[in-house]
């Protein structure tokens, strides 16, 4: 016989420690685990090592204990064997009347835990950082262990946009970030996915590209001769790039 019960709320488990202390004359319960759940209803019944079973809420909020009997030992001395409705099912088994039978005592209460979410990665950092270029690592999740298909997702953001965009997935923990914007600052961000869900409280690192040297342009020095009129004279010059194919110099002429 497979019984279940399920987790009480804050307000139950409340009122539960308080009867119990009550019934104890105020002392603390000694087993605490006892008041955290309800009655225990009968699942089902089996012949088998195993039970198959829908369950009402989430598993990690069920308890589950387990009785035997055998149904040649009855209460009244007289045996009773169970019918099974289904002779390749050992879980169609069916008690009418259970009392009737001579149980053994509960198991122990088991309690199941179901994976959480990954955690969140840590320890951000940037390296060999440029300026149109960066690495970025990170850290596994504290219960990567937990997680066997963990993929990390990596989302950035710059001062010209105004949300996250993922820009690659990958199950390493560092990503070469490229094609940056020169003297820009950055937001970037990762997370870590499973099949049982996805990284809640991400950390988001911050970071500026770095400036490009500015290029220092050759120029050439222009020789203007001094004008024979003293008028009031403006100078402009041109400047012509020359074509590699073109070898044809191109003067630059000035009129008085």
């Amino acid at each position: 016989m497979v019984e279940v019960a399920v987790q009480q709320d804050a307000d139950k488990l409340k009122r539960s420690i308080a009867s119990v202390q009550r019934t104890v004359g105020g002392s603390s319960p000694t087993d605490p685990k006892a008041v955290r759940h309800g009655q225990f209803e009968v699942l089902g019944y089996t012949e088998a090592c195993e039970f198959r079973m829908e369950l009402p809420v989430p598993i990690h909020h069920c308890y589950f204990r387990v009785q035997c009997c055998k149904t040649n030992q009855t209460l009244a001395g007289v045996p009773i064997p169970a019918h099974r409705a289904d002779l390749d099912d050992p879980q169609s088994i069916q008690i009418e009347v259970p009392a009737q039978y001579v149980w053994s005592k509960p198991t122990p209460v088991a309690h199941f835990k179901t994976p959480s979410v990954p955690g969140n990665p840590t320890g951000l950092r940037i390296s060999n950082l440029t300026h149109n270029a960066a690495l970025l690592r990170w850290n596994k999740p504290a219960n990567h262990e937990e997680h066997i298909d963990i993929i990390y997702r990596v989302f950035l953001n710059n001062s010209y946009q105004t949300k996250f965009a993922c820009i690659a997935e990958t199950s390493d923990t560092h990503l070469k970030l490229v094609d940056l914007i020169t003297n820009c600052h950055y937001r970037v961000s990762v997370t870590a996915d499973s099949s049982m869900g996805t990284s809640i409280n991400n950390n988001t690192l911050h970071f500026s590209t770095k400036v490009v040297d500015q290029q220092v342009i050759d120029l050439s020095l222009i020789h203007i001769s001094k004008p024979t009129r003293l008028l009031s004279i403006s100078y402009a010059v041109f400047c012509l790039k020359k074509k590699k194919k073109d070898k044809q110099e191109r003067a630059v002429s000035i009129p008085d």
